[in-house]
């Protein structure tokens, strides 16, 4: 498997945890921001499979992490394929809300 980890200490870091950070900015100016990762909450994996399936990802190809969170990006940020989310990076957020807010 391309992402098994055999370091406890790194699993719990990178994998295991519910929280942690998320990182913004540029190498001038780095900004952490706490953040709930989310993957344990309840209906994340059906959801994630429903994607999956509903976008034809062959059951060949999911055992590749690589082309699974390539097919999920694509997926979540796509507007003309009926995704989950739309991108909207204008700066006039009259109709929402900034993604600097949710984020």
């Amino acid at each position: 498997d391309q992402v098994y980890q055999t370091d406890k200490q790194l699993l719990d870091e990178y994998i295991l945890n519910e929280t942690g950070k998320i990182y913004t900015g540029n190498r001038k100016q780095i900004n952490g921001k706490k953040w709930n990762f989310g993957q344990f909450e309840e209906n994340i994996l059906d959801c994630a499979m429903c994607l999956l399936d509903r976008y034809k990802l062959s059951w060949t190809v999911r055992g590749d992490p690589v082309k699974v969170t390539r097919k999920l990006s694509a997926i979540t940020n796509s507007k003309d394929d009926e995704g989950v989310l739309v991108g909207k990076w204008s700066g006039s957020y009259d109709d929402g809300k900034s993604p600097l807010h949710w984020a």
